[in-house]
Parts: structure tokens; C-alpha cells; sequence
């Protein structure tokens, strides 16, 4: 949907061991997505992914991770 989907190698490691941040999140999920230096991404995508992130993950009980239901 969002244009983002990490390999199937890679998903066990994220859902196991989370980043527990939003920052180190994004990070992980260049990373997965191929970039080399998630540090080099352009400040738009990292505003965009940061926002996905935060609305799903980090959102304190407020945003759509709390609404989806899901673990």
C-alpha cells in the first residue's frame, strides 16, 4: 500500500527484536528495503515513513495500531 514491504528474510528480526523508537524504526526499515545508508534518504520519504510509523507503532495508544486491534 504504502510501497514498503520488507523481505521475508528480514521480517523475523524486526518482530522479534523492534526497534523502540521511531527513528531507529525508519532506520530498520530502509535498511530492509535496500537503502544502504538510511541516514541518506531524502528528508521527505524519512517525514513520510516517520509518520506511518508513529501513527501505527508509537502512537500511545491513540492512533491505528491502538484502532486495527492488532498485536
Amino acid at each position: 500500500m504504502h510501497g514498503y514491504c520488507l523481505p521475508p528474510d528480514e521480517q523475523p528480526t524486526i518482530i522479534n527484536d523492534p526497534p523502540q523508537d521511531v527513528d531507529a524504526f525508519v532506520d530498520a526499515v530502509l535498511l530492509a528495503d535496500g537503502h544502504q545508508n538510511p541516514s541518506l534518504c531524502d528528508k521527505q520519504t524519512r517525514l513520510y515513513l516517520s509518520e506511518l510509523v508513529r501513527e501505527w507503532l508509537f502512537d500511545e495508544g491513540r492512533g491505528k495500531g491502538s484502532k486495527s486491534g492488532l498485536p
